[in-house]
């Protein structure tokens, strides 16, 4: 019979089910049929024959009306005019529909775990978290206070292009922050290369979400090298003195005071070293102090012998000292370290106070201060390098060389202990002996 809508009602129930097969097909493609179940209940059903195997696919039950309960008599031929296009081609129908349905469902599931901008900027961070890097909160700052209000934090990572990260950092150079754009442009190409190895790293293959980058859209972004200009700004030992010496004038204690001072006692660490250390850190016994790896910026422990200047100013700061684990504790929250941006504005105040009589400096400044006045003294650059925990690049280093300098540090910053007291009491420098054997 040729299946019409009437037909097909004029189907009475049986007591076993039984099929009808429409009369429109062509020979070789296949055929429509259609079961009448006990219940009355109709089903279409594609029947094709290949490899001498008759097969029957259903097509789902039938409906008079486009309900989406059912499919009508159209959908259904439509249905069996595509699986004949797969017979026509020697392609089996049902094989060819479950692999196209896989591929559905594949493609909608990268669809829905394709990763945002804020997540690729959040697992590049919380990468550089478990790496032991403490500049990640630093980063995380940045990139979400300047890329993602441009780039959209919804946005998937995916669609960022080359065109959006020149916005970006367009944006940070109209404010006038032309070194930080650098940073900033630093800070998106290692969130970007992070997201490109993310999906082909074996141990994410489980991850919840992909990122499904091609490339770095940093990568065609030139780095404004005219922004960049080396530091070059040292004090001299007559500006350690001034500094030394009228910083608080008050002579009230000063958290700020003692971490610049301590950055120059020790022969210039890090300010983040300073005023984030502990008091477990510190060894006054033995008068060493060790940086663990996970605050070092280098990944390894870093020892650092304490000469006496140290010592007398670290006994000022342990007389102020209450419950904290921290030398330098937060106003507000003894449980947390003080705040970073507020060594830099107490330092940014004094120097700018044209009374003091010195010139602007930063508190990194101070590292290149010591480094320059130790070398003044005779301290080698390589032993200078290991007494600021400067990375060691050649094979050797890296990989074999083990030994912590100890002894020869704590000669080194005992000397350069001595040249600070001389300074800052202005005693003559032609008094100090040089220790060309450091």
């Amino acid at each position: 019979m040729a299946f019409t809508d009437k037909e097909i009602l004029g189907l009475k129930p049986k007591e076993k089910k039984y099929h009808v097969a429409d009369n429109q097909q062509e020979r070789g493609n296949g055929s429509l049929w259609i079961e009448v179940k006990p219940s009355g209940k109709k089903v279409f059903y594609f029947v094709y024959r290949l490899n001498g195997k008759r097969t029957m696919m259903a097509l789902g039950p039938y409906s008079k009306a486009n309900s989406g309960k059912g499919i009508t008599l159209h959908q259904a031929r439509i249905k069996k005019d595509v699986n004949a296009a797969f017979l026509i081609q020697g392609l089996d129908p049902k094989t060819e529909l479950a692999r196209l349905e896989f591929e559905a469902e594949l493609a909608l599931r990268k669809q829905n775990q394709l990763g945002t901008v804020k997540q690729l900027f959040d697992g590049y961070t919380e990468k550089m978290k478990s790496d032991g890097k403490k500049s990640y909160t630093e980063v995380s700052r940045v990139l979400t206070n300047d890329a993602v209000p441009i780039l959209g934090k919804s946005t998937p990572a995916n669609q960022v292009t080359s065109h959006d990260i020149k916005l970006v950092i367009h944006k940070m150079i109209k404010r006038g922050a032309k070194v930080g754009s650098n940073r900033l442009r630093s800070y998106l190409s290692a969130a970007f290369t992070y997201g490109l190895r993310h999906d082909n790293d074996p141990s994410t293959m489980d991850a919840s979400i992909t990122f499904q980058l091609e490339s770095n859209p940093v990568r065609d972004v030139p780095k404004a090298v005219k922004n960049e200009k080396p530091g070059d700004r040292e004090l001299s030992p007559d500006e350690i003195k001034l500094f030394w010496d009228t910083f608080n004038d008050e002579g009230e204690y000063s958290q700020i005071e003692q971490i610049l001072k301590l950055m120059l006692a020790t022969g210039g660490q890090r300010v983040s070293e300073v005023s984030e250390a502990e008091w477990s850190e510190f060894n006054f016994s033995e008068k060493v102090w060790e940086i663990p790896i996970g605050r070092a910026k280098n990944s390894k422990a870093h020892l650092i012998p304490l000469n006496e200047i140290t010592m007398e100013l670290l006994a000022v700061v342990e007389a102020h000292r209450d419950s904290s684990r921290f030398l330098f504790p937060h106003r507000f929250d003894s449980n947390r370290p003080i705040v970073m941006s507020s060594i830099s504005k107490a330092a940014h105040r004094f120097t700018h106070n044209e009374s003091n009589g010195i010139k602007p400096f930063t508190p990194r400044d101070l590292r290149r201060t010591c480094k320059t006045r130790m070398g003044e003294i005779g301290i080698s650059k390589e032993l200078r390098d290991r007494i600021n925990n400067h990375a060691q690049n050649d094979v050797s280093s890296k990989h074999y060389d083990r030994y912590d300098y100890l002894t020869e540090k704590k000669k080194a910053l005992n000397a350069w202990g001595e040249r600070l007291v001389q300074i800052i009491s202005n005693d003559d420098f032609s008094n100090v002996i040089a220790i060309n054997s450091l």
